[in-house]
């Protein structure tokens, strides 16, 4: 039992670890994001109104004004684009595959405590449906060399024996 325990305190904490990592990915991606945010709102602020007055001497003012979007809308792109290539898989990997390892071993040791209790269920079956058949010849030889010892001894010879031994 001590390796099911074991197995299970394997696969208990490589979740736990593995739960951690993720949350901690998590946390950096979305810091990211929000420090992204933020100096991207802030810059992009300035940048838009420097390039819309440049632009604005070039073009019409609503030209200028649209193509300014266009360049904020493929900007947060890149950002999200970023932020979504974070992943926790390659740093887990190990510790995934110690909690599988962990797994396999604990079905195993299941499947063998399953078979020996449908062993030792099928030999109390039949030790109850036959009890002499099942007992062997190794219980029944001490078991008959004592019956036969003592009828082989009548009761004066237990008496005569008995006074012998005093």
């Amino acid at each position: 039992m001590s390796r099911l325990s074991r197995n299970i305190q394997i696969i208990l904490r490589s979740e736990r670890l593995i739960r951690g990592r993720q949350a901690r990915v998590a946390l950096r991606q979305t810091g990211f994001l929000a420090v992204a945010a933020v100096l991207g709102a802030i810059a992009l602020v300035f940048l838009n109104i420097a390039a819309y007055q440049a632009l604005a001497t070039l073009m019409r003012p609503s030209l200028a004004a649209l193509s300014l979007a266009g360049i904020n809308v493929a900007l947060a792109g890149i950002l999200i684009a970023v932020a979504s290539r974070l992943s926790a898989e390659r740093e887990i990997e190990a510790v995934s595959e110690v909690r599988d390892m962990a797994v396999e071993d604990l079905e195993q040791e299941i499947l063998s405590v399953t078979g020996e209790a449908r062993e030792l269920a099928q030999n109390v079956r039949r030790m109850a449906e036959n009890p002499i058949s099942t007992a062997g010849l190794s219980v029944m030889a001490p078991l008959l060399s004592a019956i036969l010892k003592s009828l082989h001894h009548s009761p004066a010879q237990k008496g005569r024996d008995e006074a012998a031994e005093e």
